[in-house]
This record gives structure tokens, sequence and C-alpha cells, in this order.
């Protein structure tokens, strides 16, 4: 998925929905779409784990939100 990510061009709308990912998997997801997607304007995330125990997945989202200036919908 990640080198799927990277490799598309001009990605408005990701879906990762129900597909059980933990806090170090998202991590290099949201990573990889904040440095490869920037032009992202929806994300979908529900039904994965997303918490504090695991930060790694928590700071590249805030990362990617922070950096995204075309997100408007997560």
């Amino acid at each position: 998925m990640i080198s799927a990510l990277r490799d598309c061009v001009s990605l408005k709308c990701v879906k990762i929905n129900n597909m059980e990912l933990m806090g170090e998997e998202s991590g290099e997801i949201f990573q990889t779409l904040r440095i490869h997607q920037p032009q992202l304007e929806v994300l979908g995330y529900a039904g994965n784990d997303l918490n504090r125990r695991v930060t790694t997945g928590v700071d590249e989202l805030a990362n990617l939100l922070r950096d995204s200036t075309q997100l408007h919908t997560l």
C-alpha cells in the first residue's frame, strides 16, 4: 500500500477504512501521504486503531494535518 500511495500522482481522496491498522502502520501511511500527496483533500480512516499509547500514528497524523493545506475532510 505504501508504494502505491507513493507512486500515485495527484490523489485527492484516500479511504483506508476497516483495515485494523495500528499506530506504526498508520504513521507510515500518514507520513507517505504528507510527503507524496500534498494535494490530498479527503482522508477516510474509520475502523482503525489510533491512540496515544503508540504515538507514531498520532504524531504523523498531526504532521499531516499541520502540513496539508488542501485536506478538508478526515
